[in-house]
């Protein structure tokens, strides 16, 4: 369960179940990982599931993805072939 993002309490990471998906991210709330968002970016970001986060919260991830895809489909497909990532920290929008 790699992290590659960190913005305020939001982390956003990859299951390794999940790498024969479109390429997605999930999003959880601090250490909270009982209810997690997922978002794909792979065809448009679009978000498939809230978890616990607010909407503003889900707004700001999008945002996030939106402004970091380059960056998360290269960590993507770094980590379907070898499985390591980067983390980022973002301090801002």
């Amino acid at each position: 369960m790699p992290k590659i993002l960190i913005y305020k309490k939001l982390i956003f990471f990859f299951f390794a179940g999940d790498i024969n998906e479109r390429g997605h991210l999930h999003i959880a709330k601090s250490k909270d990982f009982s209810r997690v968002a997922k978002i794909w970016f792979e065809n448009g970001v679009e978000i498939f599931e809230k978890g616990s986060l607010t909407q503003k919260e889900l707004t700001e991830a999008k945002k996030i993805v939106e402004k970091n895809k380059d960056f998360i489909i290269t960590q993507w497909n770094n980590f379907k072939k070898q499985g390591a990532v980067k983390l980022k920290q973002i301090n801002k929008l």
